[in-house]
């Protein structure tokens, strides 16, 4: 009996060290073709990638898929920026991605203080899109943080939008960093609740493999994707609506020459017959701010000179 039981732990043994090792070797191959893209493309890699299965998860850390579950109570949002001045106005919240978070000194953040003489908080992070922006406002944490430095009552949300904000309406985000599932929500009995994942689920996702397939075969169903980004983003403005009655909420387009989307559309003006103001870039600058004058190095993130020729126009234009 000892014999059978020796043998089967020496096959299971085996067969999990070779999914490892073939995980491992697949991880190097798809790693390698990607630098060689970014290569070819110009673009900078600017983060060290390596194998994660083995790494336990600590939610401290600036991980896109985890860093919700403690942002605000270990205070990982950005610092607000408060304007020196004896009259200070209501303050701002911004929430979105990293084109809100990047550069907040001298971008976004930094100007929309400096201009408008209000009190900026910032509660983006990168990667981060519909998904975050609800959870964070369904946390009673989230008004106790804003409220705890007294600064009154905010009068604005913005939140920063971008196209690629519906993909990520998914389990897996990044298959290179992220190794366990993306906050993502459905919708059931007409609510949003979270997409929970068993131990099995969260333990194959440890496999890039794993995530790599389910990312190049996931369902590219848009009509799901801006349903689902439709409900976070109108839940969001539904729920802080609740904590500050009288707050305007602003869905800021960060337009960087997409091409025409009518489901896109049909989202934005549907938010917009419910109370939510829209305002686009492209209605605020005639540059193309996918330029190399107005974009990181990778040729998406805003750089601080592009949010320069932006904050004052919508400052003016919202009057703020």
């Amino acid at each position: 009996m000892r014999n059978y039981i020796k043998i089967i732990t020496i096959n299971i043994l085996s067969l999990i060290g070779l999914i490892l090792v073939g995980d491992y070797i697949f991880f190097k191959y798809i790693e390698y073709n990607y630098r060689q893209d970014c290569i070819k493309q110009n673009i900078p890699f600017d983060y060290n990638i390596k194998y994660k299965t083995y790494e336990f998860i600590n939610v401290k850390k600036k991980n896109t898929t985890n860093i919700y579950k403690s942002f605000l109570n270990e205070n990982l949002f950005l610092a607000p920026i408060i304007p020196q001045n004896t009259n200070i106005k209501r303050p701002i919240i911004l929430l979105g991605c990293s084109y809100t978070w990047l550069n907040n000194t001298d971008g976004l953040q930094g100007l929309l203080a400096k201009y408008s003489k209000r009190p900026v908080f910032n509660f983006s992070f990168w990667g981060w899109g519909g998904a975050q922006a609800y959870y964070l406002v369904n946390d009673p944490l989230f008004y106790e943080k804003i409220n705890s430095y007294n600064l009154g009552i905010p009068e604005y949300i913005i939140y920063t939008y971008i196209r690629d904000h519906k993909n990520r309406i998914t389990d897996v985000m990044d298959f290179f960093i992220d190794i366990e599932p993306y906050l993502n929500y459905y919708i059931a009995d007409n609510e949003l609740k979270i997409k929970e994942h068993n131990f099995i689920q969260k333990l194959i996702f440890r496999l890039f493999t794993y995530r790599y397939l389910y990312k190049k075969f996931e369902k590219n169903d848009n009509n799901y994707r801006y349903k689902i980004l439709y409900n976070l983003l109108f839940g969001s403005y539904t729920e802080i609506k609740k904590h500050y009655p009288d707050i305007k909420f602003i869905i800021l387009e960060y337009y960087q020459g997409d091409e025409e989307d009518k489901l896109e559309e049909e989202m934005l003006e549907k938010l917009q017959n419910r109370g939510i103001i829209f305002i686009s870039t492209k209605n605020l600058t005639n540059e193309n701010l996918k330029s190399k004058k107005y974009t990181e190095a990778d040729g998406y993130h805003p750089n601080a000179y592009a949010w320069g020729t932006i904050v004052e126009t919508l400052i003016k234009e919202i009057q703020i």
